[in-house]
């Protein structure tokens, strides 16, 4: 006999129990449903996800089933799963940002929490439901590039003429004859209801933007009222002398005959139909206007590059498009298009072999590396193997930079090494580990360092396998957690985290390989940290 869905219900790492329902499962087919509720957004250890047949007519619950396997819930927004998919793009997968053959290899489940970070957060600022058509240009191949992130299947770009694009490190790419076609209709712009296309074409190494009526592309003064807007660079002083311009545009369509252009953040240009197609930028001369008054094809062997196209519906504010551009930005940093000439954070990181990344493999899962992909960071990373704070103290500590341009912030992690040496060996006591701690802590200020610049982790879970066999280290370990958040009270930091108590809350043993956390356990603490460390 198989139940419907209706009579069933679940809990997720403790919570409330949740009635099944067609709004939070979907059904498989022979009696199998998936779960979609957003509470999945959070890590489930073994056995934290529990489903049963609920009370019906005075029967009580039935037994409980239990997942046997931990999982990790890596997207919690429904459209940002719709692009992923759409895009190729699933979890346990590694693939370069593009088809080149530079481009360096990307964890996909790095990819997933930044794409639903990113769609998270436009939500939040009120500017996703604004958005006609959002082109991340990732997946494994050139077809996954296509998809447009807002709506996947509509205003997909479509490649037309002698198509010589190519998608890399830094995004797509360009030659001076290839061209994409996207279905933006300008009817949502009000241009009397003109059911056409607006086209991305790569002439002149840059962009121009068109329309497509009755199937012909429209050039001249065969649709007097429509907006023509072009982008490209230089056409006088040759192929060599011409920069590309890359990065994240946007055009803004604010209203029928007004529409902005961005690039970075910065509003280059306001266009209206009938203006004058000129304006400077940085040397590069960037037109855009009406074709009207230009009807030539700009031919071009000059090739440009961006990361991602973001067409807008009417109406949103300078301030939004920029509050876009930055929350965009910074996602799209994390999911591969890392522009090596804009300047990001350097994190440096001081610990033992878990700072280092010792058992996480690949590396990639390392907490250190999560914590600085997802703050848009780069790492520096000075942790040792098998040291404590007086290691720290006297040798790695001297390999700190001062703060200044990129370096801006230090991560501390030490306790493990220091607590068992006390426990193990007797070669540390507390007294002298919180002097070191002290010590440390003041060569990071006299280094420029402020308490906001600071983070510490204080401990991590050991298994209690481990523990066990030696009496009394689980409650000293404690003991060494407590005093470093004194320690580092008393020197005004903050940003204290005990990863001893939040590994246990919620994956306990599934995190940890001996004293060491496993991948799972690395992944938690970048995913925790990240939650919040807040402004940093």
């Amino acid at each position: 006999m198989i139940r419907p869905i209706t009579d069933h219900e679940y809990q997720i790492n403790g919570g409330a129990w949740i009635a099944c329902s067609n709004s939070n499962t979907i059904s498989n087919g022979y009696g199998t449903y998936t779960i979609i509720d957003g509470n999945l957004n959070a890590d489930i250890p073994a056995g934290k996800l529990k489903v049963r047949v609920k009370s019906i007519s005075g029967n009580p619950p039935s037994a409980v089933l239990v997942n046997f396997t931990s999982f990790s819930g890596l997207v919690v927004d429904n459209d940002a799963q719709a692009y992923l998919t759409a895009a190729g793009i699933q979890p346990g997968q590694t693939y370069t940002a593009g088809n080149n053959p530079e481009d360096f290899p990307l964890a996909s489940d790095r990819v997933i929490r930044a794409v639903n970070q990113m769609f998270v957060e436009l939500k939040a600022a009120g500017i996703y439901n604004k958005l006609r058509a959002l082109y991340p240009f990732l997946g494994p191949t050139n077809a996954n590039n296509f998809v447009n992130a807002v709506n996947p299947g509509t205003y997909d770009l479509v490649p037309t003429g002698a198509f010589g694009a190519t998608f890399g490190r830094y995004g797509i790419s360009f030659d001076g004859a290839s061209s994409l076609k996207t279905g933006i209709f300008l009817s949502d712009f009000g241009e009397n209801n003109i059911s056409s296309g607006l086209y991305l074409i790569g002439n002149g190494g840059g962009f121009d933007y068109g329309v497509q009526y009755s199937g012909t592309y429209q050039y001249g003064s065969s649709l007097p009222n429509f907006i023509w807007y072009k982008w490209y660079q230089q056409e006088t002083t040759g192929a060599a002398n011409r920069a590309a311009i890359s990065g994240l545009n946007i055009m803004n369509m604010q209203a029928a005959n007004l529409s902005n252009f961005y690039s970075r953040g910065v509003k280059l240009l306001t266009s209206t139909k009938n203006n004058t197609p000129s304006a400077t930028f940085a040397g590069k001369d960037i037109w855009l206007g009406n074709l009207n008054s230009d009807n030539a094809y700009h031919a071009g062997g000059c090739s440009t590059s961006t990361y991602g196209l973001f067409f807008l519906s009417t109406g949103l504010t300078d301030a939004e498009s920029v509050t876009m551009t930055n929350i965009i930005e910074k996602w799209a940093f994390l999911i591969g298009r890392n522009k090596g000439e804009i300047p990001y954070n350097t994190f440096q990181f001081f610990g033992d072999s878990i700072t280092f990344g010792q058992v996480a493999a690949p590396a990639y899962h390392a907490w250190s590396k999560a914590i600085t992909y997802y703050r848009r960071a780069t790492e520096k990373n000075w942790g040792v193997n098998g040291t404590t704070i007086v290691d720290c103290n006297t040798t790695a500590i001297n390999n700190l930079i001062p703060k200044g341009g990129n370096y801006t912030k230090v991560f501390l992690a030490f306790s493990t090494n220091d607590c068992r040496n006390d426990n193990l060996y007797g070669t540390m006591n507390i007294e002298m580990f919180a002097t070191n701690y002290a010590a440390v802590i003041d060569k990071i200020f006299a280094a420029g360092y402020q308490p906001d610049d600071v983070a510490i982790i204080s401990g991590y879970a050991m298994s209690t396998t481990d523990t066990d066999q030696h009496p009394g280290l689980a409650a000293l370990q404690d003991q060494y957690i407590q005093r470093v958040a004194t320690v580092a009270a008393a020197k005004g930091i903050t940003r204290v985290f005990n990863m001893k108590a939040a590994m246990f809350a919620s994956g306990g043993e599934d995190f940890i390989s001996g004293i060491h956390p496993n991948n799972a356990g690395h992944d938690f603490i970048g995913s925790y940290l990240n939650a919040s460390l807040g402004p940093f």
